[in-house]
């Protein structure tokens, strides 16, 4: 498998997953990918997965489906963290959380300069090949 081939691999998966819990439990995707000028202008942090398209955030419908989505997507593999002016909140707090974080479970490389979507996640394959060996051999 090329690195682009698992690349969008993952993409697709995210994307599916996150459609499937919000769907089950009433929410939308608020953002996705990003632009490096959008991400600036909104705050993002320079390492954030949303320049890789590798992160969402989501908006509930209904505040009492918070526990449940997040235990949804964690059983799926994800991160899941409260936004906005849920940030805030302990880890486990999300009774009351309505919009969300989603992104893969994996580490955040601080020390890397991005050239593009690919050389991040590039870097991310070859600093954390454990992580991707059920994905069989991959060419970088």
């Amino acid at each position: 498998m090329t690195l682009q081939e698992l690349y969008y691999k993952l993409v697709l998966n995210l994307l599916e997953n996150v459609m499937e819990v919000c769907k089950d439990f009433g929410g939308s995707i608020t953002s996705f990918g990003r632009s490096e000028i959008h991400n600036f202008a909104i705050k993002g942090g320079a390492t954030s997965w949303h320049l890789d398209w590798l992160a969402m955030d989501v908006f509930l419908d209904d505040k009492n489906s918070g526990p449940n989505f997040v235990q949804n997507l964690k059983q799926r593999g994800f991160r899941v963290l409260p936004t906005g002016s849920n940030k805030n909140m302990a880890q486990g707090d999300v009774n009351l959380c309505r919009s969300f974080h989603i992104q893969y479970n994996w580490p955040v490389i601080k020390d890397f300069k991005r050239e593009n979507y690919l050389s991040h996640f590039k870097e991310m394959v070859i600093r954390y090949s454990q992580i991707f060996k059920e994905y069989g051999e991959i060419e970088i």
